[in-house]
């Protein structure tokens, strides 16, 4: 459903020794990404002005406390999904923008190669990216100029031909590529009401961070030379530009028939990463004004403990603490594959059988992409690709609650239910060929 370039930026886990190391590996490696562009941000500010703990400390805290509380933020810095590599490419495509124009380098065409690379390699991650694309290439010509522009665009098609060359040597299939990556998206139904509860949703995980936004920039407004500073550091409304823009293509992709919080992480996101480089661009400003860099860095510190004290009691209550003291479900399907290979068939749960059976077959979400993109398909060619001798689809009540899933009415059509030791922990029905 997702780029197809998303499996290289979780490769590493894949070499991990047991299963549940692998998982826990990919969660790591998810929150990383979403670390990674501040840490290279802060690395540089920090580096360059020689700016004390003191001084960047409180900034750094609010994307950790942002990360940590934000339901959207958390449930792509834990799971496994394509959402938090394609962020942070996005993010270090920008950056490297934004850098190179603030400090006014000479190497324009290492700045259009680097920042082009990251921009193709996001949206070989998630295709929904594209939308802050435009946003990068846009201010490519714009802070730049036009020759610098067409550079940037030069770099960027011939690293997509590169990128999509890659993908088709991988996948092989080019019809697939393009169902998946292109033509679902765009024949899923939006669903007109759920348009407002997504604007909503973003607004809730965005107030606190909407008032630190007009916090620090009225701190600015007050010191002493900010006239000069909005001048030199414009170059950071490309980061407001893509939270912008990816927050409306979010809403959008909220309110389809498979819309999630992780549809607004990304305008959420940019959102944070924007007020963290205006918070540094403002603690030089205010470097001469010992009282204003306090007022900054005690607003600062106060908005990361409010995110804190309001997200992390609703996140981390005793739901989470009971579901995370049981295996997850993907574990148990990967042990019970590897004693009894072939004999169940775990849509859910598709790496953890193919970890034990070495196969891939058909997916919960393959077939929900079919029914979301109104295409037309048979029972028996769902079962076609399915284990050959299972007699039981499981499915994990960790995982469904009251939907049975895309994949049941077609594999177990009169839901005839199973008692098969070992699964207590799914509901198993058995497979009608």
């Amino acid at each position: 459903l997702y780029g197809p370039l998303s499996y290289l930026a979780f490769l590493p886990a894949a070499f991990l020794p047991t299963v549940l190391t692998v998982f826990v590996g990919g969660s790591f490696l998810a929150t990383a990404f979403l670390i990674i562009p501040f840490a290279v941000a802060g690395r540089s500010f920090i580096k360059r002005y020689r700016l004390a703990p003191r001084e960047w400390g409180p900034l750094l805290l609010l994307p950790v406390a942002a990360i940590a509380s934000l339901r959207p933020l958390s449930y792509i810095a834990t799971l496994v999904t394509a959402d938090a590599p394609s962020t942070c490419l996005m993010a270090l495509s920008a950056w490297v923008l934004f850098r190179d124009y603030r400090w006014g380098r000479a190497e324009k065409w290492k700045t259009a190669a680097y920042s082009s690379l990251a921009l193709v390699l996001s949206l070989g991650c998630k295709q929904n990216m594209v939308f802050g694309a435009a946003v990068v290439i846009s201010s490519a010509f714009y802070f730049f100029g036009r020759k610098f522009g067409w550079l940037y665009l030069a770099f960027t098609s011939v690293l997509g031909v590169l990128g999509l060359a890659l993908v088709v040597a991988v996948h092989q299939d080019v019809r697939a590529i393009i169902f998946n990556s292109v033509l679902v998206g765009l024949r899923f139904t939006t669903i007109k009401a759920n348009l407002f509860p997504g604007a909503y949703r973003l607004f809730e995980n965005t107030a606190v961070l909407g008032l630190t936004f007009l916090g620090i920039w009225l701190i600015g407004l007050l010191t002493n030379g900010s006239a000069s500073w909005a001048k030199e550091s414009r170059a950071v409304v490309v980061f407001f530009a893509i939270a912008a823009v990816l927050s409306l293509s979010g809403i959008r992709f909220y309110a389809v028939l498979a819309g999630d919080v992780n549809d607004l992480s990304h305008g959420i996101y940019f959102f944070v990463l924007g007020i963290v480089i205006a918070a540094f661009e403002l603690t030089l400003l205010t470097r001469s004004n010992p009282n204003a860099a306090s007022a900054l860095r005690i607003f600062i510190a106060a908005a990361a403990l409010t995110l804190i004290g309001a997200g992390l009691p609703t996140r981390y209550n005793a739901a989470w603490k009971e579901k995370m003291s049981h295996t997850p479900s993907s574990v148990e399907a990967y042990e019970y594959a590897r004693r009894n290979p072939g004999q169940v068939y775990f849509a859910f749960n598709p790496i953890g059988q193919y970890l034990a059976e070495h196969r891939f077959y058909t997916t919960e979400w393959g077939v929900m992409n079919l029914l979301f993109a109104k295409q037309e398909f048979t029972r028996q060619e769902i079962l076609k690709y399915i284990p050959e001798k299972a007699q039981y689809v499981a499915l994990p009540r960790d995982y469904i609650a009251d939907d049975s899933g895309a994949v049941i009415p077609y594999v177990a059509p009169h839901r005839i239910p199973a008692n098969v030791p070992g699964l207590q922990n799914f509901e198993v029905y058995r497979i009608e060929r």
